[in-house]
């Protein structure tokens, strides 16, 4: 068997399988392929069919597969897992094929219903994903699961991917999930859209117009019923911590991907690591439609060269990988697209490499930078976020640097920061030989204040030393 069945052999679970035993259209999928006198004996000799169950079946004649998937759904999971394997066994491929199949349109169909976010471009990041997956069975209505981190990071991406995991959604959520995207929405800090986007979800027909405090209640009732109450509620983008508060006083079972990182009742998950050199090339390659090995014998200089500009920051790269589509034939001939895009990212200049109307990633990430920025409690505080561009890149800049340019003292400057930081806009670290805090900004954070402030010419030109 190669190494493609292989890998669908190990990824087949007895979740699928009890699934096409009580679902008619892939029973007959299942059915089409299959002997009832190929496989009886296999399953009479390995216990899995006892005699009184076999004088039954062979007594329907005709329809004595019908009446064998009958008696299947009936076993458990052991059993049933048995019975595939014999399956598998007999009829090789053509039965592996069928399989990856219908787990596909399992998956489809729940994604479809649930409104979550086509991929049409994802790296698998494994060590993130395990991470992930690890956490989703403990996740209850008293307790949600945060994944936090920058915006660009790939969040949303990494949660629906690992949502395309048949047996875990099966497991842990009976197949239903609803995704709500906050930033589909005009007003990021609105309560009641959201929540009644999700009651439609669920119910078809509403009956009436609810208030905020009416839609929790009707949700409530809803998700302690039988079957909603496995169900996963996938909050996308959220903005807003009194919306994070109320979706989880409708007790259900809740994912939060947001750049927040005091959430309450909540188990976190931070995502801030980007891509790995590895994981950089797959994208390009993707971009480009050609193999990883074409790209590291030819580029793999410039390849690396822009993954540590970036420092591996996803959404970015994915910008760049649009600009390579975009100039395909170009790109995997000539370094000089390459060197010109390094050029750019070296200046701070990345927004001017999203010019094209093909390569809309580049304003996607700003626009949800400034969504990010714009939930900073008071218009001063923004201010002293912006002010933060004069400072070089990958600078380490200490509480006392901070003391002076802003002329606040050491409390003040570390409340400051600890709002910034809250929010995944600053990284900070505590530094025991000078006894205090470090910050520092990403590069591409910078890049954006820089740009920004200079059109706006709000901060008048000065030094200013790292301590």
């Amino acid at each position: 068997m190669n190494n493609f069945y292989y890998y669908w052999n190990r990824k087949m679970t007895t979740a699928l399988y009890k699934q096409i035993c009580e679902n008619d259209s892939y029973k007959e999928k299942v059915k089409y392929i299959i002997e009832f006198d190929d496989v009886i004996d296999h399953l009479i000799s390995k216990d899995i069919i006892n005699e009184a169950e076999y004088m039954n079946i062979w007594n329907e004649g005709e329809g004595k597969l019908n009446t064998l998937f009958d008696t299947l759904s009936f076993k458990s999971n052991i059993i049933l897992g048995k019975c595939f394997e014999v399956f598998k066994d007999i009829y090789g491929a053509e039965f592996e094929r069928i399989l990856k199949e219908i787990n596909q349109d399992i998956i489809d169909y729940v994604h479809l219903r649930g409104r979550l976010p086509k991929i049409s471009r994802y790296i698998p990041r494994l060590e993130e994903e395990a991470k992930l997956k690890e956490k989703f069975a403990n996740i209850r209505w008293n307790n949600s699961l945060v994944v936090y981190g920058r915006v660009g990071e790939g969040k949303s991406y990494l949660v629906s991917q690992c949502l395309q995991d048949e047996e875990l959604i099966w497991e842990n959520f009976d197949n239903r999930l609803f995704w709500i995207n906050v930033g589909d929405f005009e007003n990021g800090s609105d309560i009641q859209q959201p929540l009644a986007r999700l009651l439609q979800m669920l119910v078809q027909k509403q009956r009436k117009v609810y208030n905020i405090e009416e839609l929790v209640e009707e949700l409530q009732k809803l998700f302690s019923t039988e079957k909603p109450r496995k169900s996963l509620v996938i909050l996308d983008n959220a903005r807003s911590l009194e919306l994070i508060e109320t979706f989880q006083n409708i007790r259900c079972k809740l994912i939060i991907t947001t750049h927040y990182k005091t959430v309450k009742h909540a188990e976190f998950l931070k995502v801030d690591s980007g891509f790995t050199l590895s994981e950089t090339v797959s994208l390009f390659a993707q971009y480009l439609g050609t193999s990883c090995e074409k790209l590291n014998n030819f580029f793999s200089d410039d390849i690396k060269d822009i993954h540590e500009l970036c420092k591996g920051h996803p959404s970015t790269l994915a910008l760049i990988g649009d600009i390579l589509s975009c100039k395909r034939e170009y790109a995997l001939t000539s370094r000089n697209l390459w060197e010109y895009i390094k050029e750019k990212i070296d200046k701070g200049e990345i927004e001017d490499l999203g010019n094209d109307d093909t390569c809309t990633t580049g304003r996607n990430f700003n626009r949800a930078l400034k969504m990010c920025i714009d939930t900073i409690r008071t218009d001063e505080m923004k201010e002293l976020y912006y002010q933060l561009s004069v400072f070089p890149k990958e600078a380490n800049i200490s509480t006392e640097v901070l003391e002076v340019f802003w002329g606040k003292n050491s409390w003040e400057v570390q409340d400051i920061m600890l709002h910034f930081e809250n929010r995944s806009l600053i990284n900070c670290f505590y530094n025991p030989n000078k006894k205090g805090y470090v910050y520092v900004i990403h590069d591409l954070f910078l890049y954006y204040l820089k740009n920004q402030t200079k059109a706006k010419k709000k901060i008048s030109p000065k030094t200013y030393y790292i301590l």
